[in-house]
């Protein structure tokens, strides 16, 4: 089996048992960091970013990404290049830099953005990152 390259950066991100961002969420592609459409069961989709076509992950029915198995990624070692570079700790960091105002307009409109900063804040305490 093809592999996809090695792109994007690695995170060690100590996840536990914490599977929010695999979950109700979009995984896009992205092609130019390495991601082949081909090795993975996608969906056509517009990205809300962008408004182009875009290939993202399947979902189960119930919304999981469609490799997130009981024990976590099944797909781990050749994941998309977004899941590979994400890390709820750096995003909590990044966040704290913008203005509150923001922050609060983020949580109020943004779908499960609070959520993903609280475990950021939680995973940021508990294994720190540097800023």
């Amino acid at each position: 089996m093809v592999s996809p390259p090695e792109t994007a950066e690695n995170n060690a991100v100590p996840c536990g048992t914490c599977h929010h961002c695999c979950t109700h969420e979009w995984i896009f592609l992205r092609p130019e960091q390495g991601d082949i459409a081909e090795l993975y069961d996608t969906v056509d989709i517009v990205s809300p970013t962008t408004g182009l076509p875009a290939k993202a992950l399947a979902h189960k029915p119930n919304g999981d990404c469609i490799y997130l198995g009981d024990s976590g990624c099944t797909i781990h070692g050749r994941h998309p290049a977004v899941c590979r570079a994400f890390d709820c700790r750096r995003f909590f960091l990044d966040m704290l830099r913008r203005p509150r105002t923001e922050r609060r307009r983020n949580m109020r409109d943004v779908a499960r953005f609070q959520e993903t900063f609280e475990i950021g804040e939680r995973k940021q305490a508990e294994f720190p990152v540097a800023p």
